[in-house]
Protein backbone atom coordinates (compact mmCIF):
# COMPACT_ATOMS: atom_id res chain seq x y z
CA UNK A 1 0.00 0.00 0.00
CA UNK A 2 1.02 3.28 -0.97
CA UNK A 3 2.02 5.33 2.04
CA UNK A 4 -0.09 8.44 2.66
CA UNK A 5 1.66 11.95 1.89
CA UNK A 6 3.44 13.92 5.27
CA UNK A 7 2.90 17.68 4.86
CA UNK A 8 4.58 20.11 7.36
CA UNK A 9 3.56 23.82 7.17
CA UNK A 10 6.32 26.39 8.72
CA UNK A 11 4.70 29.33 9.43
CA UNK A 12 4.28 32.68 11.59
CA UNK A 13 1.06 32.77 13.59
CA UNK A 14 -0.14 30.34 16.07
CA UNK A 15 -2.14 27.64 14.13
CA UNK A 16 -3.70 25.53 17.03
CA UNK A 17 -5.40 28.81 18.65
CA UNK A 18 -6.96 29.38 15.24
CA UNK A 19 -7.79 26.15 15.09
CA UNK A 20 -9.77 25.76 18.14
CA UNK A 21 -11.27 29.72 18.00
CA UNK A 22 -12.95 28.14 14.69
CA UNK A 23 -14.11 25.33 16.55
CA UNK A 24 -15.35 27.49 19.36
CA UNK A 25 -17.51 29.37 16.79
CA UNK A 26 -15.14 32.34 16.87
CA UNK A 27 -14.35 34.72 13.59
CA UNK A 28 -10.74 35.30 11.74
CA UNK A 29 -8.60 37.88 13.10
CA UNK A 30 -7.28 38.65 9.22
CA UNK A 31 -8.57 38.47 5.98
CA UNK A 32 -8.32 34.30 4.47
CA UNK A 33 -7.36 32.69 8.34
CA UNK A 34 -10.41 30.26 8.36
CA UNK A 35 -10.21 29.64 4.99
CA UNK A 36 -6.61 28.56 5.38
CA UNK A 37 -7.18 26.50 8.48
CA UNK A 38 -10.13 24.94 6.72
CA UNK A 39 -7.82 23.99 3.66
CA UNK A 40 -5.54 22.31 6.20
CA UNK A 41 -8.15 20.69 7.69
CA UNK A 42 -9.33 18.72 4.68
CA UNK A 43 -5.64 18.22 3.68
CA UNK A 44 -5.35 16.02 6.88
CA UNK A 45 -8.45 14.28 5.64
CA UNK A 46 -5.99 12.40 3.25
CA UNK A 47 -2.00 13.24 4.28
CA UNK A 48 -0.53 13.82 7.40
CA UNK A 49 -0.36 17.28 8.50
CA UNK A 50 2.01 19.23 10.98
CA UNK A 51 2.14 22.98 11.53
CA UNK A 52 4.78 24.30 13.27
CA UNK A 53 3.69 27.69 14.32
CA UNK A 54 7.02 29.91 15.04
CA UNK A 55 5.13 31.66 17.77
CA UNK A 56 7.31 31.90 21.03
CA UNK A 57 5.95 29.38 22.90
CA UNK A 58 7.44 25.32 22.72
CA UNK A 59 4.35 22.82 22.79
CA UNK A 60 2.77 19.72 20.57
CA UNK A 61 -1.11 19.41 20.38
CA UNK A 62 -2.94 17.22 18.39
CA UNK A 63 -6.15 18.53 17.05
CA UNK A 64 -6.98 15.25 15.31
CA UNK A 65 -6.12 11.85 13.90
CA UNK A 66 -3.55 13.66 10.66
CA UNK A 67 -3.17 16.60 11.92
CA UNK A 68 -0.93 18.14 14.58
CA UNK A 69 0.36 21.67 15.92
CA UNK A 70 4.05 22.50 17.12
CA UNK A 71 4.86 25.96 18.22
CA UNK A 72 8.69 26.68 18.36
CA UNK A 73 9.93 28.37 21.11
CA UNK A 74 12.07 30.77 18.78
CA UNK A 75 12.36 32.23 15.48
CA UNK A 76 15.83 30.68 14.77
CA UNK A 77 15.91 27.22 14.30
CA UNK A 78 18.86 25.80 14.01
CA UNK A 79 19.48 23.44 10.94
CA UNK A 80 19.81 19.57 12.95
CA UNK A 81 16.62 20.60 15.18
CA UNK A 82 15.04 21.42 11.25
CA UNK A 83 16.60 17.98 8.99
CA UNK A 84 15.46 16.09 12.81
CA UNK A 85 11.77 17.59 12.60
CA UNK A 86 11.62 16.27 9.00
CA UNK A 87 12.68 12.80 9.45
CA UNK A 88 10.83 12.46 12.75
CA UNK A 89 7.08 13.10 10.36
CA UNK A 90 8.72 11.80 7.79
CA UNK A 91 7.79 14.80 5.80
CA UNK A 92 7.35 13.99 1.87
CA UNK A 93 5.86 17.89 1.24
CA UNK A 94 7.33 20.86 3.28
CA UNK A 95 5.62 24.11 2.49
CA UNK A 96 7.54 27.09 3.89
CA UNK A 97 5.99 30.61 4.78
CA UNK A 98 8.89 32.35 5.69
CA UNK A 99 12.62 32.50 4.08
CA UNK A 100 14.19 30.23 6.87
CA UNK A 101 17.48 29.03 5.40
CA UNK A 102 17.62 25.41 7.68
CA UNK A 103 14.45 24.58 6.64
CA UNK A 104 15.64 24.59 3.06
CA UNK A 105 18.92 23.10 3.73
CA UNK A 106 16.49 20.72 5.61
CA UNK A 107 14.35 19.58 2.67
CA UNK A 108 17.38 19.04 0.44
CA UNK A 109 18.65 16.93 2.89
CA UNK A 110 16.39 15.05 3.44
CA UNK A 111 14.21 14.72 -0.38
CA UNK A 112 11.05 16.20 0.72
CA UNK A 113 9.51 18.46 -2.10
CA UNK A 114 9.54 22.14 -1.13
CA UNK A 115 7.27 25.05 -1.85
CA UNK A 116 8.62 28.21 -0.79
CA UNK A 117 5.41 30.65 -0.20
CA UNK A 118 6.92 33.74 1.32
CA UNK A 119 5.37 37.34 1.93
CA UNK A 120 8.89 38.80 1.96
CA UNK A 121 9.66 42.09 -0.09
CA UNK A 122 13.85 42.06 -0.54
CA UNK A 123 14.74 45.27 -0.56
CA UNK A 124 18.19 47.11 -0.85
CA UNK A 125 20.55 47.68 1.18
CA UNK A 126 24.00 47.70 2.67
CA UNK A 127 26.58 45.29 2.37
CA UNK A 128 25.17 43.48 4.80
CA UNK A 129 21.84 43.08 3.56
CA UNK A 130 23.03 42.34 0.10
CA UNK A 131 24.91 39.14 2.23
CA UNK A 132 22.31 37.93 3.36
CA UNK A 133 20.63 38.10 0.17
CA UNK A 134 23.74 35.94 -2.04
CA UNK A 135 23.20 33.64 0.92
CA UNK A 136 19.57 33.11 0.57
CA UNK A 137 19.84 32.51 -3.03
CA UNK A 138 22.84 30.17 -3.26
CA UNK A 139 20.20 27.91 -0.52
CA UNK A 140 17.11 28.34 -2.59
CA UNK A 141 18.78 27.65 -5.92
CA UNK A 142 20.65 24.60 -4.29
CA UNK A 143 16.75 23.28 -2.65
CA UNK A 144 14.32 20.64 -4.48
CA UNK A 145 12.09 24.02 -4.62
CA UNK A 146 10.60 23.90 -8.27
CA UNK A 147 9.18 27.40 -7.70
CA UNK A 148 10.03 30.03 -5.85
CA UNK A 149 6.52 31.86 -4.96
CA UNK A 150 6.21 35.73 -2.96
CA UNK A 151 3.12 37.49 -2.04
CA UNK A 152 2.25 39.72 -5.11
CA UNK A 153 3.81 41.68 -7.80
CA UNK A 154 7.05 43.89 -6.53
CA UNK A 155 7.96 41.28 -4.23
CA UNK A 156 8.13 38.69 -6.54
CA UNK A 157 10.24 41.05 -8.94
CA UNK A 158 12.22 41.44 -5.81
CA UNK A 159 13.14 38.09 -5.39
CA UNK A 160 14.17 38.63 -9.17
CA UNK A 161 15.98 41.74 -8.38
CA UNK A 162 17.66 41.09 -5.68
CA UNK A 163 17.89 37.26 -5.13
CA UNK A 164 18.78 36.90 -8.56
CA UNK A 165 16.15 34.08 -9.30
CA UNK A 166 14.96 33.29 -13.08
CA UNK A 167 11.34 35.21 -13.64
CA UNK A 168 9.86 31.51 -15.18
CA UNK A 169 10.20 29.86 -11.72
CA UNK A 170 8.68 33.16 -9.11
CA UNK A 171 5.31 32.82 -9.18
CA UNK A 172 3.06 36.14 -7.89
CA UNK A 173 0.42 34.48 -5.16
CA UNK A 174 -2.46 36.61 -3.92
CA UNK A 175 -5.31 36.03 -1.47
CA UNK A 176 -9.03 36.03 -2.28
CA UNK A 177 -10.18 39.37 -3.40
CA UNK A 178 -11.61 41.53 -1.19
CA UNK A 179 -14.90 42.67 -1.47
CA UNK A 180 -15.17 46.81 -2.35
CA UNK A 181 -17.24 49.43 -1.57
CA UNK A 182 -19.55 50.89 -3.53
CA UNK A 183 -19.65 54.16 -1.83
CA UNK A 184 -16.74 56.80 -1.96
CA UNK A 185 -16.41 59.84 0.38
CA UNK A 186 -17.02 63.17 -0.39
CA UNK A 187 -15.01 64.51 3.15
CA UNK A 188 -14.23 63.78 6.47
CA UNK A 189 -17.19 63.48 8.89
CA UNK A 190 -16.84 66.22 10.96
CA UNK A 191 -14.66 66.85 14.11
CA UNK A 192 -12.70 65.04 15.71
CA UNK A 193 -10.69 63.13 12.54
CA UNK A 194 -11.15 59.67 13.19
CA UNK A 195 -8.13 57.97 12.05
CA UNK A 196 -7.65 53.71 12.07
CA UNK A 197 -4.53 52.04 11.62
CA UNK A 198 -4.70 48.08 11.93
CA UNK A 199 -1.71 45.67 12.48
CA UNK A 200 0.94 44.65 14.68
CA UNK A 201 2.07 47.29 17.29
CA UNK A 202 5.90 47.90 16.36
CA UNK A 203 8.56 50.53 15.54
CA UNK A 204 9.59 48.93 11.88
CA UNK A 205 5.39 49.20 11.10
CA UNK A 206 5.68 52.70 11.79
CA UNK A 207 3.13 52.98 15.27
CA UNK A 208 6.30 55.61 16.64
CA UNK A 209 5.80 57.53 13.19
CA UNK A 210 2.00 58.28 13.65
CA UNK A 211 2.30 58.83 16.99
CA UNK A 212 4.82 61.74 16.13
CA UNK A 213 2.68 62.92 13.39
CA UNK A 214 -0.77 63.09 15.45
CA UNK A 215 1.55 65.28 17.94
CA UNK A 216 2.16 67.33 14.96
CA UNK A 217 -1.39 68.42 13.84
CA UNK A 218 -2.02 70.59 17.31
CA UNK A 219 -4.37 72.86 14.95
CA UNK A 220 -6.75 69.74 14.23
CA UNK A 221 -9.16 67.65 16.28
CA UNK A 222 -8.04 64.11 16.15
CA UNK A 223 -8.77 60.65 17.52
CA UNK A 224 -6.42 57.70 16.56
CA UNK A 225 -7.98 53.93 16.64
CA UNK A 226 -5.32 51.59 16.91
CA UNK A 227 -5.98 48.27 16.11
CA UNK A 228 -3.18 45.39 16.86
CA UNK A 229 -1.67 43.14 18.96
CA UNK A 230 2.08 44.11 20.65
CA UNK A 231 3.35 45.30 23.34
CA UNK A 232 0.02 47.54 24.02
CA UNK A 233 1.79 48.89 27.48
CA UNK A 234 4.59 49.88 25.66
CA UNK A 235 3.09 52.03 23.35
CA UNK A 236 0.23 53.26 25.66
CA UNK A 237 2.82 55.31 27.57
CA UNK A 238 4.69 56.37 24.49
CA UNK A 239 1.61 58.00 23.65
CA UNK A 240 1.23 59.79 26.86
CA UNK A 241 4.84 61.21 26.53
CA UNK A 242 3.70 62.62 23.70
CA UNK A 243 0.57 64.48 25.12
CA UNK A 244 -1.60 61.84 23.07
CA UNK A 245 -3.40 59.91 26.08
CA UNK A 246 -6.94 61.72 25.45
CA UNK A 247 -6.65 61.55 21.93
CA UNK A 248 -5.22 57.89 20.72
CA UNK A 249 -6.96 54.23 21.55
CA UNK A 250 -5.70 51.09 21.94
CA UNK A 251 -8.38 48.26 20.59
CA UNK A 252 -6.20 45.15 20.55
CA UNK A 253 -6.66 42.46 18.00
CA UNK A 254 -10.37 41.97 17.20
CA UNK A 255 -12.31 40.18 14.38
CA UNK A 256 -11.21 41.25 10.67
CA UNK A 257 -15.10 41.83 10.16
CA UNK A 258 -14.80 44.69 13.44
CA UNK A 259 -11.48 45.43 11.76
CA UNK A 260 -12.95 46.69 8.17
CA UNK A 261 -16.07 47.79 9.64
CA UNK A 262 -14.25 50.48 11.69
CA UNK A 263 -12.01 51.50 8.43
CA UNK A 264 -15.29 52.06 6.41
CA UNK A 265 -16.41 54.15 9.77
CA UNK A 266 -13.40 56.32 10.11
CA UNK A 267 -12.50 59.21 8.20
CA UNK A 268 -8.67 58.03 7.36
CA UNK A 269 -6.93 54.86 7.32
CA UNK A 270 -3.22 55.11 7.72
CA UNK A 271 -0.39 52.35 6.65
CA UNK A 272 2.85 53.95 7.85
CA UNK A 273 5.48 50.54 7.22
CA UNK A 274 8.67 51.71 7.03
CA UNK A 275 11.28 50.54 4.68
CA UNK A 276 12.78 48.10 6.76
CA UNK A 277 9.43 45.80 7.70
CA UNK A 278 9.49 42.94 5.43
CA UNK A 279 6.07 42.88 3.68
CA UNK A 280 4.34 42.07 0.38
CA UNK A 281 1.28 43.90 -0.11
CA UNK A 282 -0.12 43.82 3.52
CA UNK A 283 -3.91 43.15 3.56
CA UNK A 284 -4.27 46.21 5.72
CA UNK A 285 -3.41 48.50 2.50
CA UNK A 286 -6.27 46.42 0.41
CA UNK A 287 -8.57 46.31 3.04
CA UNK A 288 -8.68 50.05 3.70
CA UNK A 289 -8.47 51.06 -0.21
CA UNK A 290 -11.65 48.59 -0.45
CA UNK A 291 -13.76 50.24 2.31
CA UNK A 292 -13.77 53.66 0.32
CA UNK A 293 -12.02 55.33 3.50
CA UNK A 294 -8.98 57.54 1.82
CA UNK A 295 -5.67 55.69 2.44
CA UNK A 296 -2.55 57.61 3.97
CA UNK A 297 0.74 55.20 3.01
CA UNK A 298 4.17 55.39 3.30
CA UNK A 299 6.16 55.43 0.40
CA UNK A 300 7.28 51.38 0.74
CA UNK A 301 9.28 50.04 -2.07
CA UNK A 302 7.00 46.62 -2.16
CA UNK A 303 3.74 48.90 -3.24
CA UNK A 304 4.63 52.57 -3.57
CA UNK A 305 5.66 52.56 -7.48
CA UNK A 306 2.51 50.96 -7.62
CA UNK A 307 0.11 53.33 -5.97
CA UNK A 308 2.29 56.33 -7.26
CA UNK A 309 -0.58 57.03 -10.12
CA UNK A 310 -3.53 58.13 -7.32
CA UNK A 311 -5.68 56.39 -5.48
CA UNK A 312 -3.47 57.15 -1.94
CA UNK A 313 -1.95 59.72 -0.42
CA UNK A 314 1.80 58.76 -0.03
CA UNK A 315 4.48 59.81 2.32
CA UNK A 316 8.12 59.65 3.16
CA UNK A 317 8.46 56.28 5.47
CA UNK A 318 9.92 57.22 9.17
CA UNK A 319 8.97 60.77 8.52
CA UNK A 320 6.42 61.83 11.24
CA UNK A 321 6.29 65.66 9.61
CA UNK A 322 6.06 64.70 6.27
CA UNK A 323 2.95 61.81 7.21
CA UNK A 324 1.61 64.88 9.20
CA UNK A 325 1.40 66.92 6.27
CA UNK A 326 -0.36 63.92 4.13
CA UNK A 327 -2.90 63.68 7.00
CA UNK A 328 -3.38 67.70 7.05
CA UNK A 329 -3.71 67.55 3.42
CA UNK A 330 -6.90 65.27 3.11
CA UNK A 331 -8.29 66.91 6.15
CA UNK A 332 -8.13 70.60 4.62
CA UNK A 333 -9.44 69.55 1.24
CA UNK A 334 -12.32 68.04 0.40
CA UNK A 335 -12.17 67.67 -3.36
CA UNK A 336 -9.05 65.70 -3.03
CA UNK A 337 -10.13 63.92 0.10
CA UNK A 338 -13.13 62.72 -2.84
CA UNK A 339 -10.76 62.22 -5.51
CA UNK A 340 -8.45 59.80 -3.50
CA UNK A 341 -11.59 57.94 -1.91
CA UNK A 342 -12.99 57.34 -5.62
CA UNK A 343 -9.34 56.06 -6.90
CA UNK A 344 -8.98 53.98 -3.84
CA UNK A 345 -11.75 51.57 -4.47
CA UNK A 346 -10.27 51.17 -8.17
CA UNK A 347 -7.09 50.96 -6.94
CA UNK A 348 -7.86 47.85 -4.80
CA UNK A 349 -9.13 46.16 -7.55
CA UNK A 350 -6.23 46.82 -9.50
CA UNK A 351 -3.51 45.64 -6.84
CA UNK A 352 -4.77 42.17 -6.58
CA UNK A 353 -2.11 40.04 -8.35
CA UNK A 354 -1.50 36.50 -8.94
CA UNK A 355 -2.84 33.41 -8.61
CA UNK A 356 -4.99 32.42 -5.22
CA UNK A 357 -2.52 31.30 -2.62
CA UNK A 358 -4.81 28.21 -1.61
CA UNK A 359 -4.89 27.31 -5.42
CA UNK A 360 -1.37 26.98 -5.23
CA UNK A 361 -0.78 25.21 -2.79
CA UNK A 362 -3.17 22.30 -4.05
CA UNK A 363 -1.32 22.60 -7.62
CA UNK A 364 2.21 22.12 -5.73
CA UNK A 365 0.81 18.96 -3.58
CA UNK A 366 -0.69 17.54 -7.27
CA UNK A 367 2.18 18.21 -8.97
CA UNK A 368 5.68 18.97 -6.70
CA UNK A 369 7.97 18.01 -9.64
CA UNK A 370 6.14 20.56 -11.94
CA UNK A 371 5.95 17.61 -14.64
CA UNK A 372 3.13 19.45 -16.21
CA UNK A 373 4.75 22.85 -16.21
CA UNK A 374 2.24 24.29 -14.40
CA UNK A 375 5.28 26.51 -12.92
CA UNK A 376 5.55 28.52 -15.87
CA UNK A 377 2.48 29.54 -17.28
CA UNK A 378 1.64 30.87 -13.13
CA UNK A 379 4.99 32.99 -13.04
CA UNK A 380 6.54 35.96 -13.17
CA UNK A 381 8.16 35.64 -16.67
CA UNK A 382 4.79 34.76 -18.39
CA UNK A 383 3.46 38.09 -17.44
CA UNK A 384 5.94 40.46 -17.77
CA UNK A 385 6.41 38.62 -21.54
CA UNK A 386 2.53 39.09 -21.54
CA UNK A 387 3.00 42.57 -20.51
CA UNK A 388 5.72 43.15 -23.31
CA UNK A 389 3.91 41.65 -25.86
CA UNK A 390 0.94 44.15 -25.37
CA UNK A 391 2.93 47.01 -25.08
CA UNK A 392 4.59 46.12 -28.24
CA UNK A 393 0.97 45.46 -29.93
CA UNK A 394 -0.02 48.82 -28.39
CA UNK A 395 2.64 50.81 -29.88
CA UNK A 396 1.93 49.21 -33.57
CA UNK A 397 -1.23 49.98 -33.08
CA UNK A 398 -0.05 54.13 -32.37
CA UNK A 399 2.40 53.92 -35.14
Amino acid sequence: MRAIPSILYVQYGDFAEAYERFERGGEETFRDQKLSVLHTIKLAEKARVTVLSISGSSERTLLGPNLTAIKSAGHKIPKTLAINLLKEFQVTHLILCSPIRSFLVAARVTGAALLPLFADHFGKGGLRQRLRHRRLSHVLRSSPARCYCNHNLNASRSMRDELGLPSDMIIPWDHVPVPTSEAPKSNVAGTPVRICYAGTLSEAKGVGDLLDAIALLKDHEVRLNLFGGGDVQRWRQAASERGLSGRVTFLGSRPNREVRAAMAAHDLVVVPSRHNYAEGLPNVLLEGLSSGTPVVVSDHPAYADRLSDGGCEIFRAAQPADLARAIDRLMTDPSRYAAISKAGIRKAQELEFGIERLTLIDRFLDDPENTTDWVKSCSLGAYETKQATTTTRGRGNHG
